[in-house]
C-alpha cells in the first residue's frame, strides 16, 4: 500500500486537522508503509497515531481502530483511497455546527477507474440536511447505487460502541458488518450533499476484483452466516429490518453471483443457502431471483430450473457481451 499511502493521508490535512484523530493502523505490512506513517505521525502529533499490529486483515485494523478512537465520529478510510479535501472539510464545520447531532451520517462518495472514468454515487432519495429519525428511512438500493456502503457512512462514535461491533478478523469483506452491525443502535440520521469519499476500482490484487471473490467465496459465506445468524425473531416487525435485510442483499448478490458465474464447486453450499434464504424471507428470495448477469441473463432463476449458468455456453455469451459493454464505454 506504500504506493498509495501518501495520497490517502494527505487528504486528510485539512485547515482543521487539529479537529481530526487519524489512526493508522499498519497491518504487519512488509513494504514502506510504517515508516511513511510515522513520517506523518512525527510531523502532525496532534493529527496522527500509528498503530504497528501484527498482519489480521481488514476486519483487526476496524476494531484496533475502534479500540483507540476518542473523537465525537468514527468513519474509515482505506489506505488505497483518499477523501476530498473540500468534502472534508465541509463536514467537519457541519458536525460543528449541529444542534442535534444524527448517530449516522450519509455522504455521497465518487468510483475511479484506472482508466479515468469516474461515477458519482449521489443521494437520489432524501433531503439533504434534514435530521430524520431512522424509524422513518430504509437504507436501500436507489437509482446510482445502495446507500448503506462504507464509502457513504460515519457514525457516531458511541453508537458503535454500543453495538458491540467487533469485526470478524483474518478474512477479506468485512466492511459490511461496519454497515450492518451498528444500525442496530441507530436513532436519528442526516444525509450530507458532500461527495467525501473517492473508491479506487480497478486496481490489480484488489478484493473486490471477480478472481478474488472466487477465491475468497468462503470468506463471504462467514459474513453472511454471521448476519442472518444475528436477528432475533421479533426483529423482522422493527423498523431498522429492511435497512439490515439491504445490506445482506448486497452481499448474497456477490455470493450469487460468484459461484454461479465462476466457482461453481460451491454449488451444494449455494443450494443450502437458498433454501435458508426462502425460509428466512420470501422477498429477499424473489429479489435474488432477478439478478442477472450484464443486466440481460437471469442466471439465478436459470439455475434454480436447473440450468448450469457456468456452461461453456454461457461463458461464451458472458465474454461476447462483455467486450461489447467495453468497447462501448471507451
Amino acid at each position: 500500500m506504500e504506493r498509495y499511502l501518501h495520497r490517502c493521508l494527505n487528504s486528510t490535512l485539512i485547515e482543521k486537522r487539529h479537529l481530526l484523530e487519524v489512526i493508522i493502523v499498519n497491518d504487519g505490512s512488509q513494504d514502506m508503509s510504517l515508516e511513511i506513517a510515522r513520517e506523518y505521525e512525527y510531523k502532525y502529533p496532534e493529527t496522527f497515531k500509528v498503530i504497528d499490529k501484527g498482519n489480521g486483515n481488514y476486519g483487526s485494523c476496524v476494531n484496533r481502530g475502534i479500540d483507540e478512537a476518542i473523537g465525537q465520529y468514527f468513519r474509515i478510510l482505506d489506505a488505497d483511497d483518499y477523501f476530498d479535501k473540500d468534502a472534508l472539510s465541509e463536514l467537519i464545520e457541519k458536525i460543528e455546527s449541529f444542534d442535534h447531532e444524527p448517530d449516522l451520517i450519509i455522504s455521497n462518495y465518487q468510483e475511479d477507474y484506472p482508466d479515468g472514468y469516474s461515477n458519482y454515487i449521489i443521494n437520489h432519495q432524501y433531503k439533504y440536511n434534514n435530521l430524520y429519525l431512522f424509524n422513518n428511512v430504509v437504507l436501500g438500493k436507489q437509482k446510482g447505487g445502495y446507500l448503506a456502503v462504507m464509502h457513504r457512512m460515519t457514525y457516531k462514535l458511541e453508537v458503535i460502541r454500543a453495538s458491540m461491533l467487533r469485526h470478524l478478523e483474518g478474512i477479506s469483506y468485512t466492511d459490511s458488518e461496519y454497515c450492518f452491525y451498528p444500525l442496530r443502535k441507530v436513532k436519528t440520521i442526516m444525509f450530507l450533499n458532500i461527495t467525501l469519499y473517492h473508491y479506487q476500482l480497478g486496481r490489480e490484487g484488489q478484493t473486490v476484483s471477480e478472481l478474488a471473490y472466487q477465491k475468497n467465496i468462503h470468506n463471504l459465506y462467514r459474513i453472511i452466516d454471521r448476519m442472518l445468524n444475528s436477528f432475533k425473531k421479533e426483529e423482522k416487525n422493527l423498523p431498522y429490518y429492511k435497512s439490515l435485510i439491504c445490506i445482506i442483499q448486497i452481499n448474497l448478490k456477490v455470493y450469487y453471483k460468484t459461484i454461479l458465474t465462476g466457482n461453481f464447486e460451491h454449488n451444494e453450499d449455494l443450494n443450502a443457502m437458498d433454501d435458508r434464504i426462502k425460509a428466512f424471507d420470501k422477498d429477499l428470495y424473489e429479489y435474488l431471483g432477478s439478478i442477472k448477469k450484464y443486466h440481460i441473463i437471469p442466471i439465478v432463476k436459470l439455475w434454480r430450473k436447473g440450468i448450469k449458468p457456468n456452461s461453456p455456453f454461457f461463458l461464451w455469451i458472458y465474454r461476447i457481451i462483455g467486450r461489447r459493454l467495453k468497447l462501448i464505454r471507451k
